[in-house]
């Protein structure tokens, strides 16, 4: 009896140091889940940064792509007027050298 009863208590003992080691071993997954979780949303709070910061400078490069498109359009439009005065003053010339 007394050797049952000694028995009893080792494996009592036993059992309780198990579940104190597994409650650890939960502890320990746990706080590895959640330092992993707190990385990943630093990374994910640096990658959405990053997209920010892309995003602007590409909103700029479209900005100075427009107003390099519309200063092309305008070059164009002035070179097509002086072109136009051109002839107009050739066409004058021509006449004004015939009539003499």
């Amino acid at each position: 009896l007394h050797y049952a009863e000694e028995q009893g208590a080792r494996l009592k003992a036993e059992n309780e140091e198990l579940k104190s080691v597994e409650k650890q071993e939960v502890k320990a997954q746990i706080l590895a889940a959640r330092k992993n979780r707190t990385e990943e949303n630093l990374r994910l709070e640096e990658l959405n940064a990053e997209t920010k910061k892309l995003q602007m400078e590409l909103n700029t490069t479209k900005t100075s792509l427009s107003d390099a498109l519309q200063q092309i359009e305008t070059l164009k439009q002035e070179r097509f007027a002086r072109q136009s005065e051109q002839v107009v003053q050739l066409t004058t010339d021509m006449e004004q050298a015939q009539t003499e």
